[in-house]
C-alpha cells in the first residue's frame, strides 16, 4: 500500500491566500512602511498644497472655536449685526452662485472641480453646495463625474 501525503493547514492556507490575491499581515506592514516613508518625503520636501498656496482660511472645528471664545475678549456689537445675506455675499457683492456661473460662462470646455476652486474665491463646501444648488435649478450639468458646465 502506498503512503498519502498528508498537507499541513498552514501550506493548504498560503495556497488560498496566494490563489486569491489576499495580503497578508506582513505585505500590509511593507505597505505601512511605504507610506511612512512617502509622507517622510513630502514632509521634507514641504510642498505647499493648493490649497495652502491660495491663502484660504479653513475654519476650525466646533472644539477649537469653542476653546477661543472662552479666551478671547467679546466681540464688537459690530460685527455680531451681519445679517445672513451679508454672509453670503463675497467681497464684491456677488452671491456664489453668480460667482460659479460667471467662472463657467467664461470657460470654454467643461470645468472640473478643482479648477472652479482655483478660479471662485469660495470655501470648498460652499463651492460644493451652490453646485449642487445649481444642478437642482438646473442651470448648469454635469457632463461627466466632476466636470461642469453650463446649460
Amino acid at each position: 500500500m502506498a503512503k498519502e501525503k498528508s498537507i499541513s493547514i498552514d501550506s493548504l492556507f498560503k495556497q488560498f491566500l496566494q490563489k486569491y490575491n489576499i495580503p497578508t499581515k506582513s505585505d500590509v506592514e511593507k505597505l505601512l512602511r511605504r507610506i511612512d516613508h512617502l509622507e517622510d518625503l513630502i514632509k521634507t520636501y514641504s510642498i505647499p498644497s493648493p490649497v495652502e498656496s491660495l491663502n484660504i482660511v479653513v475654519p476650525q472645528s466646533k472644539k477649537q472655536s469653542s476653546e477661543k471664545k472662552s479666551q478671547s475678549p467679546k466681540q464688537s456689537p459690530e460685527k455680531k449685526s451681519l445679517s445672513n445675506k451679508a454672509k453670503k455675499l463675497d467681497s464684491k457683492g456677488k452671491k456664489p452662485t453668480d460667482i460659479v456661473l460667471d467662472v463657467l460662462k467664461r470657460a470654454d470646455a467643461p470645468l472640473s472641480f478643482p479648477e472652479l476652486f482655483e478660479q471662485c474665491p469660495l470655501e470648498e463646501k460652499q463651492l460644493r453646495n451652490t453646485l449642487y444648488r445649481l444642478d437642482k435649478k438646473e442651470k448648469i450639468f454635469s457632463p461627466s463625474r466632476g466636470k461642469y458646465e453650463l446649460l
